[in-house]
């Protein structure tokens, strides 16, 4: 792979593959290195811009890093998900962006099916969260109305 095709999400799997191989300072210095080689190819070869940087450090980040899944690999996991329970629950959880725990605490009445309507009022953990959400309303998309139904 060629650097100037290196991209945050390539630097991210990256991570998240050494993430749990490593002590912190290594993944730190690790960090450091790779972050060090963009930033020569910037000043002497012209790359323009350091993937390393807008990915974000192990240290500070790795807490944090939220790994998403693009709708072509989600498709492909859930295409192998036979039962309809877990269908159901990684289809919420992908197509409302809730947390684990905001699902795990869910009930039928947070599931407004006349108005396509799912709410988060409680969170299924022992720690309040910093950034807790009071009360999010997401709408249910068409496929995900349907897949609660059944």
């Amino acid at each position: 792979m060629k650097i100037d095709t290196i991209t945050a999400k390539h630097v991210m799997n990256y991570q998240n593959k050494l993430l749990n191989n490593y002590s912190a300072d290594t993944l730190k210095q690790i960090h450091t290195i790779l972050s060090a080689i963009f930033n020569f190819a910037i000043k002497f070869y012209g790359l323009t811009s350091n993937p390393a940087r807008i990915a974000g450090n192990f240290e500070l980040e790795s807490n944090k890093r939220m790994n998403y899944w693009e709708f072509d690999e989600f498709q492909r996991f859930i295409n192998t998900v036979d039962d309809l329970l877990y269908n159901a629950f990684f289809s919420t959880l992908y197509y409302s962006g809730a947390r684990k725990g905001e699902l795990l605490a869910l009930t039928w009445a947070d599931v407004d099916f006349a108005g396509k309507q799912l709410t988060l009022t409680k969170l299924n953990t022992i720690v309040k969260l910093q950034n807790q959400r009071q009360n999010h309303q997401i709408e249910l998309s068409y496929c995900l109305h349907l897949l609660l139904i059944y």
